[in-house]
């Protein structure tokens, strides 16, 4: 009896409709101890572009995933690697009667079992195996930073990851905060931050290749270009350090991320209801400067099909 599990990448930000973009000017310098940023760009509520300096750490600005401990990618190889030592070690109670094999797929493992005895003893016997394998399949993906959605499916655990991310983007949320007056709101930290995000260029070909997954946030700053899930996972980090008490989410749809803070709404603002919280929605994604609380028309159609609408709450570190 053979069980077959195929995972498959599910988010592949399609490319927004809108042209242009709100960056005037952007450069990066090499210093002793780290790497500094210069931004100019536009707001909505601005006249004249907001001029923004940061710096951040060597340490903080190592290229790929993989510097942060991170796959960034689902490995079959590995995955069956570890499912194998997972099943050898439960079937070994069982002696020769039982006979398990867990090969490659090309997207996943395949495990093949024979027993000794009637069907019933089969069904016994494949439920230790499966929940075996199933225990060492989610050990994996929980260490590589990826999610089981429906199905076959796995998408970067953008919870997660955002919540990982917010120490090394504190320079950001530090030199964002310092552009505003101490008397700042809430809504005025989300939507400079909002701002600043929305204004870097837009990664078409990140966007539409995903073989690497995602790009973390710091890489997507020395890159000055992010695709959907990238932006939304930088926002959610930067608001870690700006509005901390706020929970926030990463909202997946089909080809699409977008993010929700849990802030009061207000009219006409556009929001979603998970697990007991009304967080309303925005799109960092760019180039065009949507405000906080309205989201784009075919977002706003992905959201009427829920079955189809993934949340995944920023998890603090």
């Amino acid at each position: 009896m053979r069980a077959l599990v195929f995972l498959f990448w599910l988010l592949g930000c399609a490319v927004p409709a809108w042209a242009g973009g709100p960056q005037v000017g952007f450069a990066e310098y090499q210093r002793p101890d780290g790497l500094a940023f210069d931004y100019l760009f536009k707001e909505r509520s601005r006249r004249d572009p907001r001029s923004l300096t940061f710096l951040l750490p060597l340490e903080t600005v190592q290229v790929g995933a993989g510097s942060y401990g991170i796959a960034g990618r689902y490995d079959p190889k590995a995955v069956t690697l570890r499912v194998r030592k997972a099943v050898e070690a439960a079937a070994a109670p069982f002696g020769g009667e039982v006979q398990a094999e867990v090969k490659q797929a090309p997207n996943g493992y395949e495990l093949s079992v024979r027993v000794r005895g009637g069907r019933n003893r089969l069904k016994q016997v494949m439920t230790v195996l499966r929940a075996a394998a199933a225990k060492a399949d989610a050990e994996y993906l929980d260490e590589v930073f990826l999610r089981p959605l429906r199905g076959r499916e796995v998408v970067p655990d953008y919870g997660r990851l955002a919540g990982r991310f917010v120490a090394a983007m504190r320079p950001v949320a530090e030199a964002l905060l310092a552009q505003l007056p101490p008397t700042a709101g809430a809504r005025e930290r989300l939507a400079l931050a909002l701002a600043f995000i929305q204004s870097i260029p837009y990664d078409t070909e990140t966007a539409i290749r995903r073989e690497n997954g995602y790009v973390v946030p710091p890489m997507m700053l020395v890159q000055n270009k992010g695709a959907c899930d990238s932006k939304s996972v930088a926002l959610a980090s930067l608001l870690g350090t700006l509005l901390p008490e706020l929970p926030a989410a990463v909202i997946v749809v089909p080809e699409h991320a977008f993010l929700g803070v849990a802030l009061q709404p207000q009219p006409g603002e556009r929001t979603l209801s998970f697990e007991g919280r009304t967080y309303v929605l925005m799109e960092p994604v760019g180039p065009g400067q949507l405000p906080v609380g309205q989201i784009s028309e075919r977002s706003a159609g992905m959201l009427s099909r829920l079955s189809g609408v993934t949340v995944l709450p920023v998890v603090a570190r």
